[in-house]
């Protein structure tokens, strides 16, 4: 009788055992393995100190099942106890039963420790503090045979792991609760998952829930829905009301609605320093998986109220921002794209993206081809962007404001690393206009003479026309620029400059000493029929400090002088030089600067009649001389100093075939004034015409 006893007892607790092990790997091995268990075919059974602790209760250190054919699997249970009763029945009539009809036992489970593994599927379970129910039915055959069949099975499982082969599962939650009675429908339980890892590295999914009604018949059933699912992707919040997994098309269709995005915290925009983004974004993502690829049609992301791109200043200040939610609520609109899982999901290869496509900011964008190798963690892909509007969106900060009536267009080529995010040989345009304003403060700290300036606070207005960008960028972030602008007009009060075809290279965070430090190359413009050029500049933006050379060649001397509004002198010919420029802070000067004639020409200067009965006889001889001269030799030296103090010393040689037969003449002048906006407009001071007639006078002194 004792024996007997023992042997029931052990059979219960394989049972119990086996059917954990085979409920948490596949429900549909149930009956198989409780076919295995009554056969005691193909398992080894490893009991360390089992005993019975009290009536209906057994106790062990270590439990160890091993199945090796068909599904094999290794189950192992450490301090483990097991108790059981027959409802309705003592002892006695139990084991009456037993050999006559069909018993009825309910046990319970517990114990510190369960894993699992499945070798072939190179899958392993964990789960801590078990405690589980289960209820099974014991007959006999008239031959003699045992058969053990389950009813019901409950199993909390708390904070349990599954891996995967390089997938991991964590911290995974589900009141599992299976019944073999196909008239009872299974309760709904609530799945989540805690946190998912790949090859050790954390995966940007955490706290996945969803609601779920697990049965035996699930992984036959034509469909398996989840229901209230939830989960967060990097700081995002995403979830749908349903997704459902057809089995017979291996297809799962669902809607994924983002919530509460936070802008600043997402990967790579969460600088504390420098905030390169701000705001609250949302939306609504269609989402269709079959087999490996996910596809994704029309959705939309939308910002809230105020939500912008920022790009700051070395020093963290705001220059300029994109306003996501200016233009329209929805930021992206009319998404598509096609996502390949290339490989195994527990070990994948490569995430390959195509046929992307989108609105945003009125215009389109679109990827064909893109591929993320995930070991390499690197990319390469193309980005095409198609009349992207700007208006109403850009916004200029600090001393700057502006409008863009402009639309960009072009491509990025872009990589993705580990280091980082490179751009190579990327190019934008855009054929429409911009505004740009800027208003310099006034400085009380200046020691210069405002007086020297009159409107040096006088807003600056910008026009451009016809922009092209090259476009590169390195890992370290490293930017540079290259830009070509069909027409630039400078408007300063009444003053206006135009320059034409200007083109140059900008070069920011090149010095990784000194961030603040940007570069200016091989610049270019035309200007006065002629051209303006730097070769190399570098400007610290923090110190406000530059040197460098401007490149004058084929300015028209008139077009200088009308520049002045000057009416009596007229001119031909052009000028060409080099005026050496240092900038600190608002001061600058220019030391020898130089400018010559690059060719003959002439000057005639018209004096009025007052101007006659008014001169002298030696000035009207100069009048004379002046009046149509032409020089064979022009040459200016320039100097200014910070304190906006110059010299301008010009040197004529030529004659007038009119005057005196011709003969040669020579006329040094010396115009002493202010010309600190010489580098900012490249005017000549009105002060030539008094120049000319404080000469004259000289020489009638003479």
């Amino acid at each position: 009788m004792k024996w007997l006893i023992r042997t029931l007892l052990a059979l219960l607790l394989l049972l119990c055992t086996v059917a954990a092990g085979a409920w948490i790997a596949s429900p549909w091995l149930i009956q198989r393995a409780v076919s295995d268990v009554a056969r005691s075919s193909n398992l080894t059974i490893d009991i360390d100190s089992p005993g019975i602790e009290s009536t209906g209760a057994l106790g062990f250190k270590n439990l160890t099942i091993t199945q090796t054919n068909n599904t094999p699997y290794t189950l192992k249970i450490e301090r483990g106890h097991i108790h059981w009763h027959t409802p309705g029945r003592s002892l006695v009539s139990a084991i009456s039963t037993i050999f006559n009809d069909t018993l009825k036992v309910d046990l319970s489970i517990e114990a510190s420790l369960i894993a699992l593994h499945l070798p072939h599927q190179d899958l392993t379970y964990n789960d801590s503090s078990i405690q589980s129910n289960v209820s099974v039915r014991v007959s006999r055959s008239a031959k003699g045979q045992w058969f053990l069949s389950p009813e019901a099975l409950t199993y909390p499982i708390q904070q349990a792991s599954l891996r995967k082969s390089t997938l991991q599962l964590e911290q995974i939650d589900y009141p599992l609760s299976l019944t073999m009675d196909t008239n009872r429908q299974p309760p709904t339980g609530q799945l989540r998952i805690g946190s998912v890892a790949s090859s050790g590295s954390k995966a940007p999914i955490r706290n996945f829930t969803a609601s779920i009604a697990l049965n035996p018949d699930i992984l036959s059933s034509g469909k398996i829905t989840l229901t209230d699912c939830s989960l967060d992707i990097f700081e995002w919040k995403a979830s749908t009301p349903i997704i459902t997994y057809d089995r017979e098309t291996k297809k799962t269709a669902f809607t994924l609605e983002l919530q509460q995005i936070a802008l600043e915290e997402l990967p790579g925009l969460n600088d504390p320093k420098k905030p390169l983004a701000k705001g609250i974004a949302s939306g609504n993502i269609p989402v269709a998986i079959q087999d490996s690829v996910i596809s994704i049609h029309n959705a939309t992301i939308r910002s809230q109220p105020g939500s912008r791109f920022i790009y700051s200043s070395s020093e963290g200040d705001p220059l300029a921002e994109i306003n996501l939610s200016r233009r329209a609520p929805e930021t992206i609109s009319h998404l598509n794209a096609t996502i390949t899982l290339q490989g195994p999901l527990a070990s994948l290869e490569a995430i390959a993206l195509s046929d992307v496509s989108g609105t945003i900011l009125g215009g389109k964008i679109s990827i064909a081809t893109a591929r993320y190798d995930l070991s390499q963690k690197k990319s390469h892909f193309n980005v095409s962007l198609q009349n992207i509007a700007l208006r109403h969106v850009l916004e200029l900060k600090g001393d700057f404001s502006g409008s863009f009536n402009a639309a960009m267009s072009g491509n990025l080529p872009v990589e993705l690393s580990p280091e980082g995010f490179s751009i190579t040989n990327g190019r934008l345009s855009s054929a429409g206009t911009a505004d740009i304003t800027h208003t310099p403060k006034h400085d009380p700290q200046q020691a210069m003479d405002p007086e020297l300036f009159g409107t040096q606070n006088i807003a600056v207005n910008y026009n451009l026309s016809g922009m092209r960008l090259g476009i590169e960028r390195t890992t370290s972030g490293e930017f540079t620029m290259d830009f070509a602008i069909d027409k630039l007009v400078r408007r300063k009060g009444t003053d206006a400059k135009t320059l034409l075809n200007t083109e140059g290279t900008l070069g920011i965070g090149k010095d990784q000493k000194n961030p603040a430090i940007i570069s200016i190359d091989n610049f270019k413009a035309g200007f006065l029929g002629g051209s303006i050029g730097v070769e190399h500049i570098l400007y610290d933006m923090k110190d406000h400090r530059a040197d460098f050379i401007l490149a004058i060649e084929g300015i028209r001397i008139q077009d200088l002088i009308t520049l002045q509004g000057l009416t009596k002198v007229s001119t031909t010919g052009s000028v060409a030089g080099n005026l050496p420029i240092s900038i600190d802070g608002p001061l600058f000067e220019v030391r020898q600067g130089a400018m010559n004639a690059e060719q003959n020409g002439t000057i005639i200067y018209s004096a009025s009649e007052e101007e006659l009965l008014a001169a002298h006889q030696s000035l009207k001889t100069t009048y004379a001389a002046l009046s149509d001269f032409h020089y064979t030799e022009l040459k200016a030296a320039i100097n200014i100093e910070p304190d906006g103090s110059s010299l301008l010393q010009l040197q004529l040689k030529g004659y007038n075939p009119a005057f005196q037969n011709g003969r040669p003449v020579h006329l040094n002048l010396n115009v002493e004034q202010n010309l600190l906006d010489l580098l900012r407009s490249l005017t000549i001071s009105t002060n030539v015409e008094q120049a000319i007639s404080e000469k004259a006078l000289q020489r009638q002194a003479q």
